[in-house]
């Protein structure tokens, strides 16, 4: 079972590394075999604001674009990307396009990185093939409480002993 540590984080506060996580949840039963580290390699790539978009000059299937990526000046860049990516029509696909409030310049890997967990859940503890199950392993190791979600459940219809004979 894969398990981004950021979903588990909001079940139980995690005071360990990845790596010392591993080890303890290993020890109890819980092998981990393996951490991904998701968006590591997105270090270099920023959040950017389309400022303009003009054909290439020399090359149909590219545009000439200018992005704000930060407190400096625009930068002029070169895109492969089609019409649609760019906004000039209303479907897209291959450019991430972000919330309006995403921050200008702030790494990619810092908005949408995250570390996971491979854990191998043996077929005897079906009671940990959810987030609150591991939490609870969690909680095992760590001596953190676990947090519960909230829940609203809105009740109607008749009461149940009023159908039971």
């Amino acid at each position: 079972m894969r398990v981004p540590l950021s979903w588990l984080a909001d079940y139980v506060d995690i005071d360990l590394t990845p790596e010392q996580l591993a080890d303890r949840l290993t020890r109890l039963g819980m092998e981990v075999q393996g951490i991904e580290r998701w968006g590591a390699d997105w270090q270099d790539v920023v959040v950017g604001e389309l400022l303009t978009v003009e054909p290439h000059p020399r090359a149909d299937r590219l545009s000439l674009t200018t992005v704000r990526v930060g407190d400096g000046e625009p930068l002029s860049i070169v895109c492969g990307a089609t019409g649609d990516e760019l906004r000039l029509t209303t479907d897209a696909e291959g450019i991430l396009i972000l919330e309006p409030d995403a921050p200008i310049g702030r790494a990619l890997g810092d908005l949408f990185g995250d570390t996971v967990l491979d854990v191998d859940v043996k077929p005897n503890r079906g009671d940990a093939l959810c987030l609150v199950g591991l939490a609870r392993e969690v909680s095992a190791v760590t001596g953190a409480p676990v947090r519960w979600p909230e829940t609203a459940v809105s009740e109607g219809g008749r009461p149940v002993s009023s159908m039971s004979t």
